[in-house]
């Protein structure tokens, strides 16, 4: 009986522990994945708006995931204070005179951020600076010398997206291009054709009358 009961305790114990160490091994390997135990610095910004921004939206250095956006806040000027780190190893990539290339999909308004250094200032930046963006004025004069529209096609194409984007949105805008006069041009089409139906319509129902009222007659006949 007490042999019985001794193997019992075994199997109930070895069913408590292997579980328990899968357990921890599963949550070291996220940890792992996650980059939890790595150095982290931190960094800042600050752009337009929050559309499609997140706390894991990823920061990218030539298609890498460097960081991730830690925390966003609005300030009293209307602004998005950003905050976001990178990992220890890429941390010598961080110098000078940087940017933060932010582009948005119009349609599912999905955020990138992209970070783009200088080829010449290799003076690195120290962990709580602040790096501007391309939503102002600042970060878009240093994206043209370091990314010209010529060597960027991918930044044009999300441009012209854009720009198209905003003169949908407008009202009457024929002489922005030959795609905004088909445009006009078809709903002016359709209009003229909704007026032509109607006047259609108006006269087949004068015509329809007389009929209607000569039927009675023809029958009392």
């Amino acid at each position: 009986m007490n042999y019985k009961l001794k193997h019992t305790r075994h199997i109930v114990t070895m069913f408590i522990i292997i579980p328990a160490v899968v357990l921890m091994v599963t949550i070291v390997f996220i940890a792992i994945r996650q980059n939890m135990f790595e150095k982290r610095y931190h960094f800042h910004s600050t752009l337009e708006n929050a559309i499609g921004i997140s706390t894991q939206t990823p920061v990218l250095y030539k298609g890498f995931e460097i960081g991730r956006v830690r925390e966003f806040e609005l300030l009293e000027d209307g602004t998005i204070t950003l905050d976001f780190y990178v990992l220890k190893r890429y941390q010598p990539i961080i110098v000078e005179a940087s940017v933060l290339y932010r582009t948005t999909n119009p349609i599912t308004s999905r955020t990138t951020l992209e970070y783009v250094r200088s080829s010449e200032k290799l003076k690195p930046l120290p962990e709580g600076e602040h790096i501007p963006s391309t939503d102002f004025p600042e970060g878009r004069a240093l994206l043209r010398i370091y990314l010209p529209k010529a060597s960027d096609p991918i930044a044009a194409i999300i441009e012209n997206i854009e720009a198209l984007t905003r003169e949908l949105n407008l009202d009457d805008n024929s002489d922005k291009g030959a795609l905004m006069r088909i445009l006009v041009s078809v709903a002016d089409l359709s209009q003229k054709a909704d007026t032509t139906l109607d006047l259609l319509n108006a006269n087949m129902s004068e015509i329809n009358t007389p009929d209607r009222q000569s039927q009675p007659r023809s029958q009392s006949r």
